[in-house]
């Protein structure tokens, strides 16, 4: 009976770190696979509704989707030179001077636009829901910290078995000898 928990457990585990690992190292896969993705929000521009730091689900939809105005969007934007997701505010679509159809997105509490010419292909998908701050739990797993701790749970799991092998052939001996 002690056997078939451990194995059990064991599955659970092993399943468990599976499913970690491939969120945390391979959204885009099981983004294509779910139809949802985990973003970090790392700043306060979504303040209050969002907090920084925050866990943020995000449903992805279709290009061919319409999206009401105000609703909470995940889109792609080219900031100083580089490529970031935000989760903002879309507000309104506008023609551009090149006749291109552009998004117009906001940031909470600001009473202007965001200055990015977001197309419907920047936009990934609509805000679900968020939990606060366990965006830190995901950026540490990524860091090389969190490298450190896989390194060291696993010293410690390799440990243990060796322990709980040694005690097993132990009591063998001793029901071998009695």
């Amino acid at each position: 009976m002690r056997s078939i928990k451990r194995f059990i457990s064991t599955i659970f585990m092993i399943e468990f770190i599976f499913c970690l690992v491939t969120i945390v190292y391979f959204p885009d896969k099981v983004a294509k696979i779910t139809g949802y993705r985990l973003y970090t929000v790392m700043t306060d521009s979504m303040e209050p509704t969002i907090p920084t730091f925050s866990l943020v689900l995000t449903k992805l939809i279709p290009e061919d989707v319409e999206i009401a105005p105000n609703t909470i969007v995940t889109f792609q934007a080219n900031r100083f030179g580089d490529d970031i997701l935000l989760t903002h505010y879309f507000r309104e679509t506008q023609i551009g001077n090149d006749g291109n159809l552009y998004y117009r997105t906001q940031a909470e509490g600001k009473d202007f636009y965001d200055n990015y010419e977001t197309k419907r292909s920047d936009i990934l998908g609509t805000y679900v829901y968020h939990i606060p701050f366990l965006g830190k739990v995901f950026l540490f797993l990524k860091s090389t910290f969190g490298f450190i701790l896989y390194g060291e749970l696993l010293v410690i799991y390799l440990v243990n078995r060796l322990i709980q092998q040694r005690w097993e052939e132990k009591e063998k001996l001793v029901k071998g000898t009695a």
